[in-house]
């Protein structure tokens, strides 16, 4: 569940034994970190997916991991190169100037 600062989950959607869990449990788990990460939209969160290992281990946490940090590094672009002119333009066209 999104919220500001703070990611959420049920915990016992995201218990994870490498030895028992089932390729079905790991592509849910994976899915639901990747979707919680995507929410942010600065590159050190996508550098963080990136680097987490167990979600490399399937095809399936590959291709997850992969759009999430696509996602993730679009809005950060966004933010880094929209947001500063869009501010700027806001503040030319306030009532009152």
């Amino acid at each position: 569940m999104e919220n500001w600062g703070g990611i959420t989950f049920f915990e016992s959607r995201l218990l994870f034994d490498p030895a028992s869990s089932s390729p079905s449990s790991q592509r849910g788990i994976f899915g639901i970190l990747a979707h919680e990460m995507a929410a942010f939209s600065d590159r050190e969160h996508a550098a963080q997916l990136s680097a987490f290992a167990p979600v490399r281990e399937t095809p399936g946490g590959r291709t997850i991991a992969a759009r999430a940090e696509e996602s993730i590094l679009l809005d950060a672009d966004f933010c880094a190169e929209k947001l500063p002119a869009i501010d700027a333009w806001i503040a030319q066209h306030a009532p009152g100037r």
